[in-house]
């Protein structure tokens, strides 16, 4: 089953954050955010704390409503922990659902009539389903 991890830089904040994805046939399993503490530090002009990580995530939930479509929200919310002078926040996704992007429920009219759209799923064309036998 083929499997990658897909990496990209956002500036949140005025900080550089690593943004990685692990697909496995073609499904997003995990979802990573993690920023250095040592730049934040110098960005931001104080200590790390708690109260800077929570001003970091806020920054991170705004980008995932302007920029992005909502499918990084579950990662967001993760509590952070720190390794290694990184400050990092993960989430297992088990399900396509649980990544599904926010416009992807907002209701279609045509001519006036409400067109239902088929469930999303993270793979175009094929059924949500649960993550757990991907391996």
């Amino acid at each position: 089953m083929a499997s990658e991890t897909r990496e990209r830089d956002l500036t949140i904040r005025g900080l550089t954050v690593r943004y990685s994805e692990v697909i496995v046939a073609g499904h997003t399993v995990e979802l990573a955010l993690s920023y250095d503490i040592g730049e934040a530090e110098a960005v931001q002009g104080r200590p790390f704390s708690d109260d800077m990580d929570r001003h970091i995530q806020q920054g991170m939930f705004a980008m995932n409503r302007i920029s992005g479509d909502g499918t990084i929200g579950k990662v967001v919310a993760a509590p952070g922990s720190v390794l290694d002078g990184k400050c990092i926040r993960r989430a297992q996704i088990g399900h396509c659902r649980e990544i599904e992007p926010e416009n992807a429920g907002w209701s279609i009219y045509r001519d006036g009539v409400k067109v239902e759209r088929a469930p999303w799923s993270c793979v175009e064309g094929e059924p949500p389903r649960s993550h757990s036998d991907l391996g």
